[in-house]
C-alpha cells in the first residue's frame, strides 16, 4: 500500500509535503526545488508531553517552522534529517542545540 504525499506548506521555493501516517509520530519531508532537502520528525511521545508545546494538531506547521529555522540558520551545513524526542523540546523550542537532534 503506498501512501500518497500531500502537500502542505510552500514559501521561497520550499515545499513542505505530509508523507503519511508513520507509526512513530509526524513527519514532514521539506523539497527546494523538486530536491530533497531535510526530513523533520517528531515522536508521538514529545507530542504527548504538555510542556513540549507540540501537539498532534499543530505538528506538521510547527515541523515546518522547524525545519525552515534550521534550513535559514544552516545555509552552508545540510543534516539529511531532524529527529526531535519528548526531551528535545520545551514550549515549542528545540532545546540542547541543533546538534541533538541532527541525523546524518
Amino acid at each position: 500500500m503506498q501512501i500518497e504525499k500531500r502537500l502542505l506548506f510552500k514559501s521561497d521555493g520550499y515545499e513542505g509535503w505530509d508523507e503519511g501516517p508513520t507509526g512513530q509520530g509526524a513527519r514532514l519531508l521539506i523539497l527546494q526545488d523538486q530536491e530533497k532537502v531535510l526530513v523533520v520528525k517528531v515522536t508521538i511521545a514529545a507530542m504527548q508531553v504538555p510542556s513540549s508545546g507540540v501537539t498532534f494538531e499543530n505538528a506538521h506547521r510547527w515541523l515546518w517552522q522547524i525545519g525552515m529555522a534550521y534550513i535559514q540558520g544552516h545555509p552552508d551545513k545540510r543534516a539529511k534529517e531532524l529527529s526531535i524526542q519528548a526531551n528535545n523540546v520545551q514550549n515549542g523550542q528545540i532545546i540542547g542545540g541543533w546538534e541533538t537532534v541532527e541525523v546524518n
